[in-house]
């Protein structure tokens, strides 16, 4: 999850995510220059729930925008096999995460599409776009 300045938002959108039934996950949260206590929010979820763990965003390089560049750093950081990008501004239901890689599976889905668009150069790793709600 790339976060900006969501201190507001990234605590329930943490607890919606740690609620999820029939998937093993890490969540990993990249704070990307926060003015706000967005960090702090997540380092207590982190410090009470080791599928959580905050990174700190690096500068962006020219030609980067801002999000396109946290989520490759989320990315590289990722331990898993399938990547769901959410905003702090999602909810997901208890059975959205385990529900994704199903639907990005399905051939011809109408759910999602696997795209290589996580850098501007389409070299990043493969993720999925418009899966179940906030995918992507």
């Amino acid at each position: 999850m790339p976060a900006r300045d969501e201190e507001g938002r990234i605590g329930a959108c943490l607890d919606a995510l740690l609620a999820s039934r029939g998937a093993t996950l890490e969540v990993l949260v990249l704070d990307d220059g926060s003015a706000d206590a967005t960090a702090a929010v997540v380092a207590d979820r982190a410090s009470r729930d080791p599928r959580v763990r905050l990174l700190p965003g690096a500068p962006v390089p020219g030609g980067w925008l801002g999000k396109p560049h946290a989520c490759a750093q989320l990315a590289a950081a990722a331990r898993g096999t399938i990547l769901a990008f959410v905003d702090a501004d999602v909810r997901v239901a208890p059975h959205g995460v385990a529900a994704a890689p199903r639907c990005c599976a399905a051939p011809a889905s109408t759910w999602c599409r696997p795209t290589r668009a996580s850098s501007p150069t389409g070299q990043g790793r493969g993720w999925c776009s418009r899966c179940c709600s906030g995918c992507g």
